[in-house]
């Protein structure tokens, strides 16, 4: 095991996670970054054989863990600086009385002569940002688990100690080898879709470093990241849908729940258009090649709305995408990934899902560790412990119209047939009602119906409350709608 410690000794980390915009804080640092910083401090200090082997030996391994604690991102203002390399014109700058004043003429060469060009307060000034993250704890371990630098444990040591910045000139860090082997890591390299996108280095990199000088180098290449939390076990029976939502945060305009399925159609549409794949695969799409529908689960898209509080109003705070529980996430990775993050910054990409004079709408990948309560998948799932009792949000679309003096008994039927389809088990008792056990959300005849395909008739919906035997963990989805925002259910607890 080999662990890299940084402390940030001003407590905080200047560094743009969005390279020349600099308008993003980057935290936890980038694995890339850190080794760019023992790089610098190698080029700079006569280039030790040995400490050389040391870097390339570094750059040949896995991605590595990271212990970082959660930051808070300092609000950005301009500062106006001098250009580093100023270009002197051929006349003096309007505003620059004083020189005249004192002799000089408006010629490039006396002002040459004089020596004024390279002094600051003579040169133009620009706007420049200073994004800084302030870490709650200022010390940082990267860990590569599987490394013994046994050879090379002498050189890292005395590289690190050489090390006096990571990021920005003034983003000062004291780095060391460490010999502790019960650290904590709080983020994990991962396969496939992932919540993070970290640069780390490659075979070759130090070597592409110095031919890149004095250009600016390549970035780093890419990696997904994930957080190392304790999986707990699972005592609880759990949907056949994944409780990791994709959660896309609204900006702009808000929409009420009701525009649930005009807003789901929207989204749907954006990302048949930005999926990697194309045509989209089946869990993707939910059909198969020939057009025909599948019977598998497949993603399935839900509004998150403003509910269940005391000023709750029902307002669509973000929308959120569910994916099988089952599925491969290299696979999820490769056809979703266009649709979350910048290419060049690994960031979480923007999209308008409406655009126009009266109707403007966009949305922007979430990816922080603490989201609001709204946007929380843990709030629709149930989390670990999930939850006996579930009311709807969405009113639930039934299969079908019953009729008789025993339709209701029959639509509880069919619903309790519908928590076996998605992996639950049948409820005790299903309850359906107009109106939402939920605070917030609209009366079920307000939410506009539900059209079936082959003649364009209504399906009917309700609202609906399940009661179950032993707690059990979502999302819960169900009825007819259920991929398509309808049908989405959120835990009740005990009050």
């Amino acid at each position: 095991m080999f662990t890299l410690g940084i402390r940030y000794l001003n407590d905080w980390a200047m560094a743009a996670a969005d390279g020349a915009h600099k308008v993003r804080a980057e935290w936890p640092p980038h694995p890339d970054r850190v080794f760019m910083a023992l790089a610098a401090a190698w080029f700079e200090t006569d280039r030790d054989r040995q400490e050389g082997e040391a870097l390339r030996w570094l750059e040949t391994l896995p991605p590595p863990s990271i212990a970082a604690s959660a930051a808070t991102k300092r609000s950005l203002g301009h500062s106006y600086v001098p250009v580093n390399d100023a270009k002197v014109g051929k006349t003096i700058p309007d505003g620059q009385a004083l020189l005249r004043q004192m002799g000089y003429s408006k010629t490039l060469g006396k002002l040459k002569d004089a020596g004024l060009a390279v002094v600051p307060e003579h040169r133009s000034r620009q706007p420049r940002g200073f994004p800084v993250a302030v870490p709650h704890d200022p010390t940082v371990h990267l860990v590569w688990k599987d490394a013994v630098p046994t050879t090379h444990l002498s050189a890292l040591e005395r590289l690190a100690a050489k090390v006096t910045r990571i990021g920005h000139s003034a983003s000062l860090v004291q780095v060391w080898v460490e010999q502790r082997h019960d650290i904590t890591t709080t983020w994990e390299p991962t396969r496939g879709l992932a919540a993070h996108r970290l640069r780390v280095p490659w075979r070759g990199r130090l070597d592409g470093l110095d031919r890149a000088y004095p250009r600016r180098p390549q970035p780093g290449r890419w990696q997904g990241y994930g957080s190392a939390k304790k999986q707990t076990t699972r005592t609880v029976s759990r949907s056949v849908f994944d409780p990791r939502f994709l959660v896309f945060a609204l900006r702009g305009r808000r929409f009420p729940l009701q525009s649930t399925l005009k807003m789901t159609e929207a989204l749907r549409g954006l990302l048949m258009q930005k999926c990697a794949d194309q045509p989209p695969p089946e869990w993707f799409s939910g059909h198969h090649a020939n057009g025909s529908p599948t019977a598998k689960p497949h993603l399935a898209m839900v509004p998150l709305p403003f509910v269940d509080a005391e000023h709750a109003d029902g307002r669509i705070m973000g929308l959120a995408v569910i994916l099988p529980a089952d599925l491969d996430q290299s696979d999820a990775g490769r056809c979703l990934e266009p649709v979350l993050f910048v290419p060049d910054t690994g960031l979480p990409r923007e999209h308008r899902l409406f655009a126009g004079r009266w109707l403007e709408c966009g949305l922007e990948y979430e990816n922080r560790e603490h989201l609001p309560w709204s946007l929380d998948a843990s709030a629709w799932s149930g989390g670990g412990r999930g939850s006996r009792v579930w009311a709807s949000v969405t009113p639930v679309v039934l299969n079908r119209h019953f009729k008789g003096p025993d339709m209701w008994t029959q639509a509880a039927e069919s619903l309790k047939e519908a928590c076996r389809h998605i992996g639950l088990p049948r409820p005790r008792e299903v309850q359906l009602h107009p109106v939402s056990l939920v605070l917030g959300v609209p009366h079920a005849r307000e939410f506009p119906r539900l059209v079936r395909k082959r003649d364009g008739g209504r399906r009917s919906h309700n609202h609906a409350v399940l009661e179950f035997d032993e707690p059990v963990s979502g999302p819960v989805l169900l009825g007819a709608g259920r991929f398509r925002g309808y049908g989405l259910f959120r835990p009740i607890r005990p009050r």
